[in-house]
């Protein structure tokens, strides 16, 4: 046993149990803030990337309802139908995604919500209707 400063009793598990908390707390925090800033896009995919749900059954096996530009095949087909995974600096993929969505919470942002550009986008959308299709609500809109 060992005396505190105060003159009373302490064990030393107690600092301990304190200190791994509190390593467990900001170890949490870093993730979440390592995964907002997009890293892990080192040619791999990234830990959202990887841990997105598979493409709907059959997805591949759909009509392209849509042409193929040469503006779209540059983009990465994301998780969803009507999805793809943003650009390696989080940007749109191309001029025909408008939609921002968050994975965690299933949240979009178009471009008239009002916290539209403040938003990260873990994946983007053509449309309102792809993202709501996919199971996304949309994020309170401008008022």
């Amino acid at each position: 046993m060992i005396l505190g400063p105060t003159g009373h009793a302490c064990h030393m598990t107690d600092g301990i149990w304190v200190l791994g908390a509190i390593g467990i707390v900001v170890l949490a925090v870093l993730v979440v803030l390592w995964l907002r800033a997009g890293r892990g896009r080192s040619g791999g995919p990234s830990v959202v990337e990887a841990l997105a749900p598979p493409p709907f059954p059959g997805a591949e096996a759909l009509p392209d309802e849509s042409p193929r530009d040469e503006e779209f095949s540059d983009a990465r087909p994301g998780p969803y139908p009507g999805s793809a995974w943003p650009g390696v600096d989080g940007s749109a993929p191309s001029d025909r995604f408008m939609v921002k969505a968050e994975m965690v919470p299933k949240r979009y942002h178009t471009p008239s919500s009002s916290g539209y550009r403040q938003a990260h986008a873990d994946v983007w959308f053509r449309s309102p209707g792809d993202a709501e299709a996919a199971g996304f609500t949309q994020a309170s809109p401008r008022g």
